[in-house]
């Protein structure tokens, strides 16, 4: 059997040795300096803790939404104009809103404007700025007053994000904003409004298409094609009835957005934690680095 080497024991035992001096002169120089390190920590926390307290809360209001889109709708017209035309192309007629063009208008730079303007949110939004008793800007200058495309970028940027679940297809709209009943109210008007827009927008287009069909149905004297005008017509007629009598047009909310109790930001007791961990590694690290003075003899 082989004999444990001694010089290699030793070694080991050296090396244990070394490392318990360097623990113990690591703790005997902490101790000289326990107040820096003490008030470091202390000092730290107390901002982390300061900052968390003072900090604007922010709330978050969520609304969930299920698309209404059929392809139903557009399929039969186009097959209608297909009797008519056959070999004509009919992917326009089968542009009935869908859920991904919704989407698109809901997050669109132009729509979210509009909501801004109707809403008067651009006061809210830049508060500060704001002179709500005289009803004006606190601006030196026109250039300082914050303007309709700032506002929906900070609107796009930290107000409203939109989700979406493929998978379950349902759309998630959160709203982030200082006051929770603010936040509910904007979540919930946002697709109040995009309801209403989209609802307008293809009434207007039926009705522009059977002023189309009526004037097409007066130079047309073929029978088989002024029974498919009246087909698309009739059919132009109950999408007007059913966009009027809808009123969750392109969303149905399944759960819509209520005030929220409880901040999402500022999260208080991680600050505060995060705090003491940094103020700790910080307060040890200058205890480390200082050298304590000499006592005079």
């Amino acid at each position: 059997m082989n004999e444990p080497d001694p010089n290699l024991t030793q070694s080991s035992d050296t090396g244990l040795n070394e490392m318990f001096l360097d623990l113990d002169k690591i703790r005997r120089q902490l101790l000289a300096n326990w107040v820096l390190v003490l008030g470091i920590v202390a000092g730290i926390t107390f901002v982390a803790i300061a900052y968390a307290m003072l900090a604007t809360p922010v709330y978050r209001s969520e609304i969930l939404l299920a698309s209404t889109a059929s392809e139903q709708d557009g399929n039969q017209l186009a097959g209608l104009l297909g009797q008519i035309a056959p070999t004509s192309s009919t992917d326009s007629l089968s542009a009935t809103i869908g859920k991904d063009q919704a989407v698109a208008i809901l997050r669109s730079r132009a729509f979210t404007a509009e909501f801004i303007e109707k809403a008067n949110l651009r006061q809210i939004i830049f508060a500060d700025l704001w002179d709500e008793a005289n009803q004006a800007w606190l601006a030196d200058s026109a250039e300082e007053i914050p303007t309709l495309s700032k506002a929906v970028s900070v609107f796009d940027d930290s107000i409203r994000t939109v989700n979406e679940d493929l998978r379950r297809n349902l759309i998630t709209l959160r709203i982030d904003w200082t006051d929770p009943n603010l936040a509910a109210e904007w979540a919930n008007r946002l697709v109040e409004q995009l309801n209403e827009h989209l609802r307008q927008r293809d009434i207007a287009e039926a009705q522009r298409s059977i002023e189309f069909l009526n004037a097409e149905l007066e130079r047309s004297g073929v029978i088989e094609l002024r029974q498919g005008m009246y087909r698309l017509i009739e059919s132009q007629i109950e999408s007007v009835m059913l966009a009027n009598v809808r009123k969750e047009y392109a969303f149905t909310i399944l759960d819509p957005a209520v005030p929220a109790e409880n901040p999402i930001r500022p999260k208080r007791r991680s600050i505060a934690v995060l705090g003491l961990a940094v103020g700790f590694v910080l307060g040890v690290f200058a205890g480390l680095v200082r050298t304590p003075r000499r006592q005079k003899p």
